[in-house]
């Protein structure tokens, strides 16, 4: 399902619509979740949870190209909205085992399914800029052409997803075995583990606005290539501290939120509006693929090298991804952003 959200960038720029993607994305994919409660097969499952993957797919690549083209200030713009998405997605985590324990897991997917269709009848109410009135002749031939373009993997564009696309793998090698590790640093105690998590998401919430204005005045680029640079030197330490207090807090340092609004605000730079959900679905697509492939990695390295090595060695990941920042990845200072790097 990684390249869907580059399919559906590619018919949102060929229909000139954003609305329908992101909105019949959040009621289908919503709708899908209530089905969860109908079967225990696992086989249904897995075939539900793709199902769930596929509409959901469309969400983000038109909602970030409708964001982007919503004014001049795009890093306040992006910022603003990860923050919502951000505090939802904390109290979500904080509250959802509560309410598995004590209303049961049906409960809480029903809630799930309510939630999601009630963000999708929301959505509805987004007023969709004017587009121009000519008919718009759609084929599948015209689609898979948008879909085929190589404009959003060639040239500085390129390099950015190149430099996307090794961050995330950079993380997805780390993660799953510094999860092990702080789980059993914190004597596999679920209230700090849950404390860590929630912690995180609170630095995003607090970080994100500051984020998306740094953007904007100091430009996409310094943003981006910083938080990669703090990943290097972030993974180590991690990796060879044992202490539950300091993993902690270095856990809860917000650096994500960093990549995601530098590196949307970026591709909104570099890319005309026409074309710009087909650029935000590659985004999301490469880091998917590199989070598919990571964790694969992860285990064969870690039998290979072990776990500690294996950690450290996803900061030759980001450090190679800043580099290609720093030297390849340009900003053309499009009109709407406003900000050149």
């Amino acid at each position: 399902m990684a390249l869907m959200s580059r399919f559906w960038g590619a018919l949102s720029d060929a229909m000139m619509r954003r609305k329908a993607f992101f909105a019949l994305g959040r009621l289908i994919a919503g709708s899908i979740s209530i089905t969860y409660l109908l079967t225990s097969n696992v086989s249904a499952l897995i075939a539900l949870l793709a199902l769930y993957s596929f509409a959901s797919s469309a969400i983000g690549p038109a909602i970030n190209a409708a964001l982007t083209s919503a004014g001049r200030k795009l890093g306040k713009i992006v910022g603003d909205y990860s923050t919502v998405g951000f505090t939802s997605w904390t109290i979500g985590t904080m509250i959802g085992g509560f309410l598995a324990d004590r209303r049961g897991v049906q409960f809480v997917f029903a809630l799930c399914f309510a939630l999601q269709v009630a963000g999708g009848l929301l959505s509805l109410l987004y007023r969709e800029p004017p587009r121009p009135r000519e008919r718009i002749k759609l084929t599948a031939r015209g689609v898979l052409a948008e879909y085929a373009a190589l404009k959003d993997v060639s040239g500085p564009l390129g390099f950015l997803m190149l430099s996307m696309f090794l961050t995330a793998f950079g993380r997805s090698l780390f993660s799953p075995l510094f999860r092990v590790k702080f789980y059993n640093v914190v004597e596999r105690s679920k209230t700090l583990y849950s404390l860590a998590w929630a912690l995180g998401g609170v630095g995003g919430i607090l970080a994100n606005p500051l984020y998306g204005r740094l953007s904007d005045k100091l430009g996409r680029k310094p943003v981006l290539v910083a938080a990669m640079v703090a990943y290097s030197a972030y993974y180590p330490i991690l990796a060879f501290f044992d202490d539950p207090i300091l993993l902690t807090i270095l856990w809860a340092l917000p650096i994500f939120p960093a990549l995601v609004i530098s590196s949307t605000v970026l591709v909104a730079d570099l890319t005309p509006e026409s074309e710009r959900a087909r650029s935000m679905g590659t985004l999301g697509a490469v880091q998917s693929i590199a989070q598919a492939v990571g964790p694969i990695a992860c285990g064969a390295s870690a039998e290979l090298i072990g776990p500690k090595l294996t950690m450290l060695s996803s900061s030759v990941f980001t450090l190679g991804a800043a580099l290609f920042g720093q030297y390849k990845v340009k900003s053309t200072g499009a009109t709407t952003s406003g900000a050149r790097s």
